[in-house]
């Protein structure tokens, strides 16, 4: 199903709500907290990134695995 699909079929599902237009103050609570989860993650991210970019031997043979997993699966999506 194409992502314009399923936007059509679920209208209030795809569209990202601000704080402010969430009445529920449990709902509220909850968006804070796996928002701030979720930048404590980027965060983590970031720092792991770093540490493989500081690796040239390990950041080659990471790009090397990453464009070879690219190619099998463009073509598992040939056939």
């Amino acid at each position: 199903m194409s992502h314009a699909r399923t936007k059509i079929a679920f209208p209030a599902a795809m569209k990202p709500m601000k704080l402010s237009e969430i009445k529920d103050k449990d709902e509220k609570r909850f968006r804070v907290e796996d928002a701030a989860r979720v930048l404590k993650r980027q965060g983590e991210v970031e720092r792991e990134i770093a540490d493989i970019k500081a690796d040239p031997e390990l950041f080659a043979a990471a790009k090397g695995l990453l464009s070879e997993e690219i190619k099998d699966t463009e073509k598992a999506l040939k056939t």
